[in-house]
């Protein structure tokens, strides 16, 4: 899956400003991302999609790693 990281946040890191990305979506289409998390919760399309749900599957964040220039890693995975 292609991936977007998008907004940004101003951050005081170690009293420097940093500029944080704060959201992801998909790519071409921002559905795609909500539809893979719905189907890993096993959450309806038609239903919303809730706390308990997250707590159920175990996580409530996704990890995002930096491999290289450009390229991340997302971790969903239940723990």
């Amino acid at each position: 899956m292609t991936g977007l990281l998008e907004g940004s946040v101003v951050k005081k890191e170690d009293g420097k400003t940093v500029l944080q990305t704060k959201q992801i979506s998909s790519y071409p289409q921002k559905s795609i991302l909500g539809e893979y998390i719905r189907k890993r919760l096993g959450v309806e399309k038609e239903d919303p999609m809730t706390m308990k749900d997250l707590d159920e599957y175990g996580r409530t964040s996704i990890d995002v790693y930096l491999l290289g220039e450009g390229i991340y890693y997302f971790d969903f995975s239940n723990k």
